[in-house]
Order: structure tokens, then sequence, then C-alpha cells
């Protein structure tokens, strides 16, 4: 015959289990993804779309905010509180904006996102300080460079001196040929001492 004191204690067992049971149902249950943070619209990027008319730059943003949160994004020239550039929403993926090519110029990148933050400055993107057109043949050489296995062709001097390196890229040659000239005299004049020697 089982006691009472057994009985009992057989019962509190039990609900514990069932309790115990009934919390990891409810702990394996997924929680809502939290609003995402201005560091998840950090990813932009700036190309030269196209060089008609000086260029125009696109300007891409990437959404990496995990929760689905509809985000509103807007470009404003550097430091301005107004735009002319329309703005795009977004849950997921990349937008792109063209603006003007002007060399050197800044564009603030705004965001605010549903549930998550009001309007506020992300990032500052800058548009290179080069023609369009220049920008858009360097990334066309790196990107033939890569396909032909890293090989990379010599560079032109007018290629130099759009790169900034044209200044000094004469007077390194000059100074390579000094030092190869210096070097072959010390050479004759080590063989003529050995061979007085």
């Amino acid at each position: 015959m089982i006691g009472r004191r057994a009985l009992v204690t057989a019962a509190i067992g039990g609900a514990g289990t069932v309790l115990a049971a009934a919390g990891g149902a409810f702990a394996a249950e997924p929680s809502a993804a939290a609003a995402g943070q201005p560091a998840d619209f950090q990813q932009a990027t700036v190309a030269c779309a196209a060089v008609a008319h000086g260029g125009q730059a696109a300007i891409t943003v990437t959404d990496t905010d995990a929760s689905g949160s509809l985000a509103r994004i807007a470009v404003f020239p550097a430091g301005t509180p107004t735009t002319n550039v329309p703005a795009r929403t977004t849950t997921a993926g990349t937008v792109t904006f063209q603006v003007p090519w002007v060399e050197g110029a800044g564009w603030d990148v705004h965001v605010s996102l549903a549930g998550g933050f009001a309007d506020q400055v992300v990032k500052t993107v800058m548009i290179p300080r080069r023609s369009c057109a220049a920008v858009r043949a360097t990334r066309s050489a790196a990107a033939a460079a890569a396909a032909k296995g890293g090989i990379v062709s010599p560079v032109a001097p007018a290629a130099l001196a759009e790169s900034g390196g044209g200044d000094s890229a004469g007077f390194l040659a000059i100074l390579a040929g000094v030092m190869v000239a210096a070097g072959g005299g010390a050479l004759y004049a080590v063989r003529r001492l050995a061979r007085r020697g």
C-alpha cells in the first residue's frame, strides 16, 4: 500500500516535470527581431554611373537590418538641411541614388527606421577628387587585371598624372638612372683595382 507522503512526493515531482516541459516549449518560441540600428545602414559606396554631361554619381546604400522594418533613406548635400533627390524606402537590400558628379563633394546619408529611430545622418560619402571618366577607367582596368589573374598592364604617363603619381614619376626615373650609372662606375673601379693587385 502506497503511503500519503509517497503520493504527495510523486504529485509534486510530476507537476515539476510538466512545468519544466512547458517552460522549455515557451523558450523555444522565436522572439521578434529587434528594430535595426544606424550601423545597419553604414555600407554606402559611390561609383561613376554615367560620364555624359559632366558625369553622374551612383550612391548605393545597403540595408543590413535583419528585423525587416521599413526604412526611409535619403541623400543630402553634406551639411545641408534640404535635398532635391527623392527619398527611397526599403525593408532589405540596396537602394541607389543618382546625383551630379562634383569632384570632392560630400553627401550625407539620412535614415529613419519604423519602430527604430528617427531621421539621422548615418554616414557621409565623398565623391572622389577625380573625373567620373577617370574613376570608371581605373575600375575597368582593375577588373580586367583581376580577370587576367592579377597581371596589371604598365601605367602610361597620362594615367600616372591622373592618379597623382605623375608629379614625382620623372624625378624617380632620373634618380634610378643615376643610381644605375653610379653602380656601374663603382664596379668598374673595383675591377681595375683587382687587376693592379
